[in-house]
């Protein structure tokens, strides 16, 4: 499973979460007022990864969810997921996006394929 930029503070738990002014309008957003943010079906930092497949989450090193990523690294690898956390330097939000235009994200599209095709081990 491919994770790009994700997003999972919805509980703002952390100093740097939703920093600006439309934080908490996003949460709204995706919650609707209705469903706890700990939910972990909105929320995958809440969600039980026992028996989940196998991650790769990137994310650039300017990006506003590193945080995010990380942290879903992080829970993954201690409930025994096999993740890899691909952290480019200098790319911005769903960098991927510009391939074709950046040398950076050709080469992580490079990456994952192998990651997919599973001819190379990346270590998380």
């Amino acid at each position: 499973m491919n994770l790009t930029s994700t997003f999972t503070t919805l509980t703002r738990d952390t100093p740097e979460t939703h920093a600006g002014p439309s934080g908490p309008e996003l949460v709204a957003m995706f919650l609707g007022g209705i469903t706890p943010a700990d939910d972990p079906l909105a929320n995958p930092l809440y969600a039980d990864f026992a028996g989940f497949p196998r991650l790769y989450i990137n994310v650039g090193s300017g990006e506003a969810l590193l945080d995010d990523a990380r942290r879903l690294h992080e829970r993954a690898l201690a409930a025994g997921v096999d993740s890899t956390l691909s952290q480019v330097a200098g790319m911005q939000h769903v960098f991927p996006i510009l391939a074709g235009r950046a040398t950076e994200a050709d080469e992580e599209l490079k990456r994952l394929a192998q990651w997919f095709s599973g001819r190379r081990r990346l270590t998380g």
